[in-house]
């Protein structure tokens, strides 16, 4: 038919090469990634700091204003009741958390029907625009009770653009990462977010240290909030010069981008945004209590606090340097065994691991921490690719910012508060590995009940899997090679209770190229 070639539907059908085994897959039909979609390998640097820059800059805004609430708290309520200022300006941390899901809503529709491209650099001149206005905020003694009001006004849109940036951020390097890597460059959006956690610490650390306490109430705690700008219009820049994803510009070109990708995802896939909720809360609830333990062991244990927040840096290292590994891993063991192993060692090792830290020696504080943190990586390298791929690109961006920033929000962020009261109320040092356990069992059970068997997402070679052949095998072929499925990351097929409602078995539709050209075959 003549019409067959509008839209360059024809460049699209581009054969898969047999010399060349371990290329990406090309595909056929609506959505289809080709090869001319393929980012070049020098590009994939780019991408990936482009990607995760913005977790990066959230995190190194977290540390900042974690690490010095107590100036915070001088500098922006009154006199009097140092406790009273503390607990407010902790309580002010925590707005941001409660707005999360609400940005994550916001951005991953954005970025569904706009572009992640698009949607990430909004979120990221958000996020600058926040940290530069809490750097040239006036102090209590400037402006009175406005200031701490312009605080909480910044705090929100801090976590606006923070809803916006996980979810972005791993869907834009998932979707760019070659075909059978996936698991690592998910990875790599996670060892953004930790090393931007540990720059914040760094740069807290040099402040108080290099500034006198009159200075740095004068101009020196708005130092770090400075850098924190800078750094998010550095990520801006490298965003602006990138194109979309693959996967976005495929489904542009087809014109299969999801009109309404938000009432979708809770639509037609309110099952699989749950499951997420349901995985994180054991990793956001282990998190946050790795990120506290220098509170809890020099506040509740009484240990110096040079000492556990050495300890505790030393931790977070050794956890950074495993996630590029575990990632990996999960590309070819699959990353249900890494997940559901991971939240098992947690429930066993969380108990141990607070007992050795309640010992208060160098030695117990050391090994307690990089044994937590260590186990935590095995689940923290494959988890953000797992959860992106557990959805369609249509709706990828909202339904994976939604499920997430759901299980922070409701999970990450009380954890402290939790975690201290626990230990407060009961007058047992071990009482936050409870908590700990629980959030493992409840995503053991979860991943054990829900998600089934799993399979690797490539072939040893790299090569795209034959449909055909997976249906010998149980009928397990990837998402990819069902129209309306995901992206491929191995989840079962077969249509049995319990599963996720877009796991089930659809019909083959022909493409539209399919579709022009039948009558000529």
């Amino acid at each position: 038919m003549g019409g067959g070639r509008r839209h360059g539907h024809r460049d699209r059908r581009v054969p898969a090469r047999r010399s060349r085994p371990a290329g990406p897959p090309v595909r056929s039909g609506r959505g289809a990634v080709t090869q001319r979609d393929e980012a070049p390998p020098a590009n994939l640097r780019k991408v990936v700091l482009a990607g995760s820059v913005g977790a990066l800059v959230e995190w190194y805004d977290f540390a900042v204003y974690a690490y010095l609430a107590t100036v915070m708290a001088r500098l922006f309520f009154p006199e009097g009741d140092p406790t009273s200022a503390l607990l407010n300006t902790l309580a002010i941390f925590a707005v941001g958390f409660v707005l999360r899901p609400v940005g994550g809503a916001v951005f991953g529709h954005y970025g569904d029907r706009f572009g992640r491209r698009n949607a990430l650099s909004a979120s990221i001149i958000l996020m600058a625009a926040a940290t530069l206005a809490i750097a040239v905020l006036p102090t209590h003694a400037q402006a009175g009770t406005l200031a701490p009001v312009l605080l909480v006004v910044a705090r929100m849109v801090q976590g606006l653009a923070a809803g916006g940036e996980w979810g972005g951020g791993t869907a834009f390097l998932v979707e760019y990462a070659p075909e059978g890597r996936k698991g690592l460059y998910g990875s790599l959006h996670q060892f953004a977010t930790i090393l931007g956690f540990v720059c914040g610490i760094a740069m807290s650390t040099l402040v108080t240290t290099a500034f006198t306490r009159s200075a740095l109430d004068s101009y020196g705690w708005r130092v770090p909030f400075l850098v924190g700008a800078l750094g998010a219009l550095v990520g801006l820049r490298l965003r602006l010069r990138l194109e979309d994803t693959p996967a976005f510009r495929s489904l542009a070109r087809d014109r299969s981008v999801a009109r309404a990708p938000l009432r979708e995802a809770l639509t037609q896939h309110t099952r699989t945004v749950l499951l997420v909720v349901g995985i994180v809360v054991a990793w956001t609830i282990a998190y946050y209590a790795l990120i506290g333990m220098p509170s809890f062991t020099a506040g509740t244990l009484g240990v110096p606090l040079s000492t556990a927040l050495t300890c505790n840096l030393v931790a977070m290292v050794a956890h950074i340097l495993l996630l590029p590994v575990t990632g990996a891993l999960s590309d070819r063991v699959g990353w249900r065994t890494l997940l559901l192993g991971s939240t098992l060692a947690l429930a066993l090792v969380a108990y141990p691991v607070y007992w050795l830290m309640a010992r208060g020696t160098y030695a117990s504080l050391l090994l307690g921490q990089v044994v937590f943190a260590g186990v935590l990586a095995v689940f923290s390298g494959p988890a953000p690719a797992a959860l992106a791929e557990l959805f369609p690109a249509q709706v990828r961006q909202s339904a994976l910012s939604l499920g997430y920033n759901i299980a922070t929000a409701a999970f990450g962020g009380t954890a402290p508060f939790v975690v201290s009261f626990l230990a407060s109320q009961t007058g047992d040092d071990l009482a936050p590995a409870y908590y700990v356990i629980a959030g493992a069992v409840v995503t053991s059970t979860v991943l054990a009940l829900v998600t089934g068997p799993r399979t690797r997402s490539t072939p040893p070679q790299g090569g795209a899997p034959r449909p055909e052949a997976a249906r010998e095998h149980g009928d397990r072929a990837p998402a990819r090679d069902r129209p309306g499925g995901g992206a491929g990351y191995g989840l079962p097929v077969r249509a049995q209770a319990g599963r996720m409602p877009h796991h089930k078995r659809l019909p083959e539709r022909a493409g539209p190229q399919e579709k022009r050209d039948g009558g000529e075959r």
